[in-house]
């Protein structure tokens, strides 16, 4: 490798930590601050309009279930219940979380779920809901600084799998697969930093299926590893460590293992 080639790669990654540095910094000046201009619908939803009342009611009338679920799901409790927060606004709730504007939908922080307008009435609010309370636990269990070590794919998917397949739209698992099969899908990397930084060029809501179709093989393969992983993880131990302990293979083998079986299908 030439010294040109090897400083545009070195400019490459340096502008990209940067950015999700950058971002990250963002993100937790916001979430640390207390959000202003919320009253309480109940103990536990947080509304900035009147007009949001009707939606929190939908949100109360599932919430419970919803905590239950992932608790079973996960065999691990809230530390307590997170506090979700509707905003009236776009500029407010990215205000609140960071966020570029518009933002996404959902967004967890370390105040509570922090839910945008985008997201009211929408066919698969439901969902979506369900997969950021899965983050929620994640963050709460880990904190910032452990959840983020965390590779994306993992996060994204087990929020997708515990949700049943919260966050992919309408993609079915014959589309993702069929994608995976000709080439077009991530790769696990055990680092967060390898798996930010080779995000494959994919359509979100496919990219989170095959995420989820993994973590879903890892789930299927062994239960009893699969608990074991989860429980070395919300321990805090590295993840690529968590693996190798709980499966007694690295995630490259098990990756290999995964592609095996979706070829015999």
């Amino acid at each position: 490798m030439n010294r040109r080639s090897l400083m545009s790669i070195l400019v490459f990654v340096s502008v990209t930590l940067c950015m999700f540095s950058c971002s990250a910094i963002k993100e937790g000046i916001a979430s640390s601050r207390n959000p202003k201009g919320f009253v309480s619908y109940n103990a536990n939803i947080q509304i900035e309009s009147k007009n949001d009342e009707q939606f929190a009611g939908e949100i109360q009338k599932i919430y419970p279930k919803l905590i239950d679920s992932i608790e079973n799901k996960l065999n691990s409790k809230f530390k307590s219940t997170p506090v979700v927060f509707i905003c009236s606004t776009n500029e407010s709730f990215c205000k609140c979380t960071g966020a570029k504007f518009p933002g996404p939908r959902a967004k967890v922080t370390a105040q509570g779920i922090f839910i945008s307008p985008r997201l009211h009435g929408s066919i698969d609010w439901f969902d979506i809901f369900y997969h950021e309370l899965v983050h929620s636990i994640m963050f709460q269990k880990l904190g910032s600084h452990s959840y983020y070590t965390i590779p994306i794919w993992f996060h994204e998917g087990l929020a997708t799998f515990v949700s049943n397949g919260g966050g992919s739209g309408n993609i079915t698992d014959s589309i993702a697969i069929n994608e995976i099969l000709k080439g077009n899908h991530f790769y696990p990397h055990a680092s967060f930093i390898r798996s930010y930084l080779s995000k494959p060029k994919l359509a979100p809501w496919i990219e989170y299926r095959q995420y989820m179709l993994f973590v879903k093989f890892l789930n299927n393969n062994s239960k009893p590893e699969f608990d074991k992983l989860i429980q070395s993880i919300l321990e805090k131990k590295h993840f690529s460590k968590s693996i190798t302990d709980a499966y007694g293979k690295n995630i490259h083998t098990l990756w290999s293992l995964f592609l095996e079986n979706l070829k015999a299908l």
